[in-house]
Order: structure tokens, then C-alpha cells, then sequence
């Protein structure tokens, strides 16, 4: 006696025994009125004797065709070999009827003649599937005990279709497709809707992996479930990109544990679609003894939280190990019972986002001018965002010719592979001035480099210097830029945001403020969970009207009040990110903000010499100009802010366009004047001296 060589052949034998019953089931016979609508006696005793290609049974009667078969299932289990019929029997907890069960049902899909057989046997010329009562009376007379439980409970319904009989005893013997096609060795996929399932694949993994302290802790709770039993069901959170479902293909590849992977968002709504659908994935589950991964893409509605909890329900049953990935405001509420274990995969932190690019960076030839370190502390990427973002650097180089990818380029790409997601609520606005395009005395200068500075050396600062280690809280950027009106605070904005290659979106405050108690904050939050996504600057232009003062408490209004100015002091705190606040009225600041701001600077009225460089600078060397235009004098005797000035030269320079003559200082005259009429300024025809005939 030997094992069996193959799949094949065990069902070969074990055809071979169930004809042998069936022929001696015949030939029992007893009042059947309708036999022989389908084959007579002697032809259904001549269809099951020796035309099978099956092995003869031996001498001894069934028990010893039996009890050779079990025999050599066990010699084959002792040689590492699993047989279908068994691990399927195992999967769906069948005992010993429910095996034979399965053996039936089978054998119509094995071969064609069973169909004819159970006709036959079942006076019924539709009854091609044998029925529980039949598998009962063919059980008995192979010498079992018929007093077993059908196979239809517990794990077993997720092996047969359901009954569909008009009593137990009449109901079928089906077996679901994926079942059918697996023991016949047809490795057929589940019959779903593409997308809903699909198996995560364990190679071609990354040589990168960051969160190694949570795979070490996922194996222990893996290997915990293998030596105990028991159900283990694990949520993972984080971020989309962070690597959730990279965890668990590495986890696969390290224990060769399968993950049957479930997109939760697609699960159909309808009750009875959903039930058939939850039913084919956990047949797939229990068929391929795999783990189950429920992917939580977003908030999940009232019926697919439903759906979500059924096929929990489901699972818990028999799969012992299921993971759940989800962001952290999107884990369904309806969970199960059982005891949850919540891993959470934290965003990389400097170092590593400077290995992630550094890894990612490999087959780029990049240029003098990229500095991968400046990436890592400038933008919050994850790993995802990086390998997308070095790609596209790639693409956008190959496309113009070039063979090595710039800075300019790898920010486009950056760019491109960021989500912002705060639109109504902020604008981006366009950062092209430079250090050079803007006058400023050098201490706020300096204040403004350092705080740009502090958003391109963190590495250095936090990782390479321990900083990060001492300060654990607040370690965002935030800058006041307070003073007169056009003296530049926006303006200072966008050089900081060019600076240091980061967009600046400008907070609409009239679509934040809200009536309604709380949506304020809700809007808040929005914006900065948004911006820590994007790697934005948030620019809080008029910010005195949201960062107020908070009050003493004489209604319930001013308690209101008092709550969104402590959550904006919160938000503003544990922000990581580059937060600009600009006003006109610093006074009216709560005293608890000018504690958390990290830089003040103070925007003063130029003097007489920085109104003469801004004169000069903001008239291009293109522009005509009359010879002798004496800007000094204008310089001189007109106190402008610097918006000021651009506007009158702006206004001075469609004049002259008008009469097709270079610019001259009839032109500024006149805007001059302009300008002080839509400012509500006294200007005298005398303030213009040897010019005052333009007036």
C-alpha cells in the first residue's frame, strides 16, 4: 500500500468505492413507481459495473474499500501532500457525513453518469443532484451513523449552495462553483465583480521597508494564533500612501500566509446581492485557508457599515486572522466583538522620508542643483508620493531632451503628485518674487530668512543636531507679519513660500467664519489637516478677524466665541507645517497667539531711501522714460508705502501708453494725485514744486 500520486487518482478510488455502494444500493431495490423513466435496473447496474476508468475495489466488501482509502490518505498526509477532498472537508469543518456529502456532490461534477444514476435512484428524471435524503439512505448502507447534523450548518453553508428543496430531506447536494472547480483542480477565481477581491501579491516587494517595529509585531500576534488558536483581528491605521497594505504583502511573503484582500467600498448595498456576495468571499477564504484584509478606502455609508458587519460576522467564525486598513477618521463604527488589536503605521520622519528619496532616487541621474535632504525636510510626502514624484521627475526629463532631472523639474513633479484638498476654503497664490524683489530693513530680512531657514534645515536641526528629542510638541512655523497697510507683508509671504519651494495658499476667511456653532472649527480643521496632506503654507491674510481676543463670559455667545479663538491657539500649536498670519492690527491679537508665534516682524512705512529703491525697482528697464525723470524728488516728498508707489508707477505707465510717449513726471504728477484721492489723503499742488503745473 502507497500514497496517492496525485489528486486525481484519490478521487479516481474514491469514485471507484461510491460506485460499488451505488451498485449494491441498486440492487437492494424497493417500490419506486417512476424507475425506469430514466434507465432500467439492469442498465443502471451494467452503467456502474467496471466502465469507470477507477480502480477495481478490492476483495472485502465496502468497510475494507473504506478503510484502504483512509489508509492511503494517511500515508499521503505523512508525505506532505494535501488531497482536495480532504483540505476541503477540513476547511469547511465537515465530520464524516459531510465528507460523504461532499464525495456526492462531486461526482456529478466529476462525471455526467451520476447525474443519470441519481435520477434513477430518485424516481425523478430532474433530480440529477443527490438530495440529503438520499446521501442519509446511501450513508446508512455504507454502515455510518445517519444521525449527523446536515452539512449546511455552520461553515459547511459556505461549501453547499443553500436548500432549495421543498423539504430538508428533498434539498440538492450543490456545491459552490469555487468549490466544484477546486477539487477538480480547475483553479478557477471567484465569480465576483472585478475589483471587490483579489489576492495581495508578496513579490516584487521594495528593499526599502520603514515601520519594522509594527511587521515584528503583526508576526508575533501571527504566530501567537498558529500556536494557540483563536481569532485575531487587527486594524491598521494610517495614512493613505504609508505603506498599510505594503505591510501585509511583506508579511505574506515572510510567513507564506496568504492575504484575500476586500474592497469594502465596492460591497453591494441590496441585502440579498450583498449575501450572496459575502458568501462567495468567504468560501474563498475558507477554501484557500488565507487571512482577510477589509480595505476601508473612506467614511463608509449606514449600508455599507451593514455589509462591513456581516461579513465580519462572517469571518469571525473560522479566519482566524483579519486585518482591517483604514485612515484613522475612516474606521467603520460597526466592528465586531471580538478583541481588537489596532497597530498604527505613523508617517515617516525626516530621516527616513531622506532614505525613502534616496532609494526612490537610485536610477536618476539627478542634477548638481537637488538636494534630496532639503526634500525630505521641506515636503510631508509619503512613500508612495516620493516614488511617484521621482518617477515623474524622470518622465518630465526624458520628455525635454534632457538626461539629468533638475530641481526645477523634480518640484513640478512634486507638485503634481501632492493632494490638496481645500479648495472654496483657501486660493493659492503664485510665489515668484525673490529675495531681491523685495525692500526690507536687514533685521526683518534676517527674522524672515531664519524662519525660512528653520523649514529647510530640520534635518539638520532636529535629527542630525537631537532636537527632535527635546522639543515634542509644536514644532510647526508661524510668523506674524504685522504693520500699515502696503508695506509688503503679502508680498514678504510670497518671497518666504519661493524661498523655500513650497506652494502658499491664502486662507478665505469669509467661507471659514460660520453662524452655525462648531462650523467654524469644522472648517478650521479642514484647512489644517488638508495643508499638514498638501505640505502647503497657510497664509491667514486680515488675521486679526479670526485670531481676536477672547472675552469675559456674559452669554453664551461669547463662550462660542471663546471656543474657536482656543481651538484656532490649539490648531496653530500642533500644526507641523508653515503657518503665516498677516494684520494690520496686532493689537487686537489674543495675547495667548503672540506666545505660540514663532517669529513677529514689524512692517514699518519705508524712509526716504528705501521709497527711492522702491521708485527704482518697481520701474522695469524696459519701460520708456522721459530723460531727466527725477524720481528722487517724488521719493523725497511723498510718504508711500511700497504698494503705494507700484500702483502710482503702474498708473503712470498706462498714461503714457495712452499718448504713446515714454513715461515722464506729468505722468506721476497725475497718479500721484490719483492716488491720493482714492486713499483720502491731502495732497496740495505745492507739494509738487517745480511740478506742481501738472496738478
Amino acid at each position: 500500500m502507497k500514497a496517492y500520486a496525485s489528486a486525481q487518482e484519490h478521487l479516481a478510488h474514491c469514485l471507484a468505492a461510491l460506485d460499488a455502494l451505488l451498485r449494491q444500493f441498486c440492487a437492494a431495490g424497493g417500490p419506486h413507481y417512476r424507475r425506469g423513466m430514466v434507465m432500467t435496473q439492469q442498465e443502471a447496474q451494467a452503467f456502474l459495473s467496471g466502465q469507470t476508468p477507477a480502480p477495481q475495489p478490492p476483495s472485502g466488501g465496502l468497510q475494507a474499500v473504506w478503510q484502504q482509502i483512509e489508509q492511503r490518505e494517511a500515508l499521503t498526509v505523512a508525505a506532505g501532500r494535501i488531497l482536495p477532498l480532504q483540505q476541503v472537508a477540513a476547511a469547511f469543518g465537515l465530520d464524516t457525513f459531510g465528507s460523504f456529502c461532499l464525495l456526492l456532490a462531486a461526482s456529478v461534477q466529476a462525471d455526467r453518469k451520476y447525474e443519470m444514476v441519481y435520477s434513477y435512484l430518485q424516481d425523478s428524471t430532474t433530480a440529477v443532484h443527490p438530495t440529503l435524503g438520499l446521501a442519509q439512505a446511501l450513508y446508512a448502507a455504507a454502515g455510518g451513523n445517519v444521525e449527523q447534523q446536515p452539512p449546511w450548518g455552520q461553515e459547511g453553508r459556505f461549501c453547499f449552495l443553500p436548500p432549495a428543496g421543498d423539504t430538508l430531506l428533498s434539498s440538492p447536494l450543490r456545491l459552490r462553483p469555487r468549490v466544484a472547480a477546486f477539487l477538480l483542480g480547475q483553479e478557477a477565481p471567484p465569480t465576483l465583480p472585478d475589483g471587490i477581491l483579489h489576492y495581495l501579491n508578496p513579490d516584487g516587494l521594495d528593499e526599502l521597508f520603514l515601520h519594522t517595529a509594527t511587521r515584528d509585531a503583526l508576526l508575533r500576534l501571527i504566530g501567537e494564533v498558529g500556536e494557540k488558536g483563536g481569532q485575531l483581528l487587527v486594524h491598521l491605521i494610517g495614512a493613505p500612501g504609508t505603506g498599510r497594505k505594503l505591510l501585509l504583502r511583506t508579511v505574506s511573503a515572510q510567513t507564506g500566509l496568504p492575504f484575500l484582500s476586500v474592497d469594502v467600498q465596492r460591497l453591494p448595498e441590496d441585502d440579498r446581492a450583498g449575501q450572496a456576495l459575502l458568501d462567495e468571499i468567504t468560501t474563498e477564504a475558507y477554501l484557500t485557508e488565507s487571512a482577510v484584509h477589509l480595505e476601508v478606502r473612506g467614511a463608509l455609508q449606514p449600508e455599507q457599515a451593514e455589509a462591513f458587519r456581516r461579513l465580519e460576522d462572517a469571518l469571525a467564525t473560522r479566519v482566524p486572522i483579519v486585518c482591517v486598513t483604514a485612515a484613522p477618521d475612516e474606521l467603520p463604527r460597526v466592528l465586531p466583538r471580538a478583541h481588537v488589536v489596532t497597530l498604527e503605521l505613523g508617517e515617516a520622519d525626516i530621516t527616513q522620508r531622506e532614505q525613502i528619496w534616496q532609494y526612490y532616487a537610485k536610477p536618476c541621474p539627478l542634477a548638481d542643483d537637488v538636494s534630496l535632504t532639503a526634500y525630505a525636510s521641506r515636503y510631508y510626502l509619503t512613500p508612495d508620493q516620493i516614488r511617484r514624484s521621482v518617477y515623474s521627475a524622470m518622465t518630465l526629463a526624458a520628455a525635454r531632451g534632457q538626461v539629468q532631472v533638475t530641481d526645477a523639474m523634480l518640484s513640478q513633479a512634486v507638485m503634481q503628485n501632492r493632494s490638496v484638498h481645500i479648495d472654496g476654503l483657501a486660493q493659492r497664490l503664485q510665489s515668484t518674487f525673490t529675495w531681491d524683489d523685495i525692500e526690507l530693513p536687514d533685521e526683518q530680512r534676517s527674522l524672515l530668512q531664519l524662519a525660512g531657514a528653520r523649514m529647510r534645515l530640520r534635518r539638520c536641526v532636529e535629527e542630525d543636531w537631537g532636537f527632535r528629542r527635546k522639543v515634542t510638541y509644536g514644532r510647526g512655523v508661524s510668523v506674524l507679519l504685522h504693520g500699515p497697510p502696503g508695506t509688503g507683508k503679502t508680498m514678504a509671504a510670497q518671497v518666504l513660500a519661493n524661498d523655500i519651494g513650497m506652494e502658499l495658499y491664502r486662507v478665505d476667511l469669509s467661507q471659514v467664519v460660520d453662524k452655525y456653532i462648531g462650523e467654524t472649527e469644522k472648517n478650521l480643521a479642514r484647512i489644517f489637516d488638508s495643508a499638514q496632506k498638501s505640505n502647503v503654507i497657510l497664509f491667514f491674510d486680515e488675521a486679526d478677524a479670526l485670531f481676536s481676543k477672547r472675552t469675559e463670559v456674559t452669554s453664551s455667545n461669547d463662550r462660542h466665541a471663546n471656543a474657536e479663538t482656543a481651538y484656532i491657539l490649539q490648531r496653530i500649536e500642533t500644526y507641523d507645517g508653515m503657518t503665516i498670519l498677516a494684520t494690520n492690527l496686532s493689537n487686537n491679537f489674543d495675547p495667548a497667539f503672540m506666545r505660540r508665534i514663532t517669529y513677529t516682524v514689524r512692517f514699518e512705512m519705508p524712509d526716504e531711501a528705501m521709497r527711492l529703491r522702491l521708485w527704482q525697482k518697481n520701474l522695469p528697464p524696459a519701460a520708456p522714460r522721459a530723460a531727466g525723470l527725477d524720481l528722487a524728488f517724488f521719493a523725497k516728498t511723498f510718504a508711500l508705502s511700497g504698494s503705494a508707489i507700484k500702483q502710482i508707477l503702474l498708473n503712470a505707465a498706462y498714461m503714457a501708453a495712452m499718448e504713446e510717449k515714454p513715461i515722464s513726471a506729468r505722468h506721476l504728477v497725475r497718479a500721484v494725485k490719483y492716488d491720493a484721492i482714492k486713499s483720502g489723503r491731502i495732497c496740495e499742488r505745492e507739494q509738487f514744486g517745480v511740478y506742481a503745473s501738472y496738478y
